[in-house]
This record gives C-alpha cells, sequence and structure tokens, in this order.
C-alpha cells in the first residue's frame, strides 16, 4: 500500500482530509517539512531527516510502494528527486512514484491522485509486462513488446517497468 509525501503547509486543509478520504490512506499519508513557491524557489528547505525516518516507519509497516507529491515539484523537482534518493538509499526494493514524472501540471490534489495510484498500478503493471515480454520471447517474438499509451504512442515494455499511468521521455510526455 502506497503512501504520500504532501508539503506539511497543508496538513490542515481542507484538500489534505479530502485527498485522505478519497484515498482511503489514513495512517499511511506522511507531511513532510518543505516548501517550494509557484516560481519555483525553495521557501523552505526539504527536512531530510524527517524523509528517512518516515521511510523507515513505513516500510517496517509493510509498504510496498511510495508516491511523493510535493506542492509546485513541477516547477522545482527537486525536493522530489532528493526524496527519491533518500527512499532508494533506505528502502531500495520500495516502488517510489514522484509527481513531477508522474502529471507535471498544476493541480495539486489530481497530480497527487495520479501519483498515487501510479503507485498501485505499476508494480503490477511492471510484472504482467515482464511476463508477456518473456512469453513472447519464448513464442519466438524477436521485436520489442511496445504498449500503447494513452497519448497513441508506445514504448518499449521495457521502458514502462519502473513506470506506470504516465511517463515523460524525451520527446514529452508519453
Amino acid at each position: 500500500m502506497p503512501f504520500i509525501f504532501i508539503s506539511y503547509s497543508h496538513k490542515d486543509s481542507e484538500y489534505a482530509n479530502r485527498l485522505a478520504d478519497s484515498l482511503e490512506a489514513k495512517g499511511l499519508d506522511v507531511w513532510i517539512d518543505e516548501r517550494i513557491d509557484y516560481k519555483g524557489d525553495e521557501v523552505v528547505p526539504l527536512d531530510e531527516a524527517a524523509v528517512e525516518a518516515a521511510v523507515r516507519s513505513l516500510v517496517e509497516a509493510g509498504v510496498k510502494a511510495i508516491a511523493i507529491a510535493f506542492l509546485w515539484s513541477f516547477k522545482n523537482p527537486d525536493h522530489e528527486l532528493r526524496a527519491l534518493e533518500i527512499v532508494r538509499r533506505v528502502a531500495p526494493d520500495v516502488y517510489v512514484s514522484c509527481s513531477h514524472k508522474v502529471a507535471p501540471r498544476m493541480g495539486e490534489y489530481e497530480r497527487t491522485v495520479a501519483t498515487v495510484i501510479n503507485s498501485y498500478v505499476a508494480p503490477a503493471s511492471a510484472a504482467y509486462f515482464r511476463r508477456a515480454a518473456d512469453k513472447l520471447n519464448e513464442a519466438g517474438l524477436r521485436h520489442p513488446l511496445l504498449i500503447m499509451q494513452i497519448s497513441g504512442g508506445v514504448l518499449p515494455a521495457d521502458f514502462l517497468r519502473n513506470v506506470g499511468l504516465e511517463v515523460e521521455t524525451k520527446y514529452g510526455t508519453a
């Protein structure tokens, strides 16, 4: 079950309550003190010790996937990227989704929900793609398995093993 990192400044907001209710993640959402403003400037540095403590606590609780969603991360992903590094160091086997990659656009609630859904879906999708590609290769397929994206494009299944709903490529969002 994933959990959510969200900026501490919104901890008691109607948004936070709506998000927790809609995702049924009560007890697995963790609020980290950090803040990037609407221009992408750091206002409050990321509390790295709090990130590490949260990851350790949630892994002990059995969390298998983590969604990281900080306010304004699509303007400046530095805090999400640093939190990702900490998660990978502390819990390398946990699947991680970052909102600036899954849904790099304005709309905090929607971006967070998409990121959490990605954390639920992506691990199972990756296992499915791996099994499908292996069976097709065993059957003689000599080309990579391609998966159609919602945008209408296709990406190799190997590329999609570590992403889920939406990915950003060098050509834009796929």
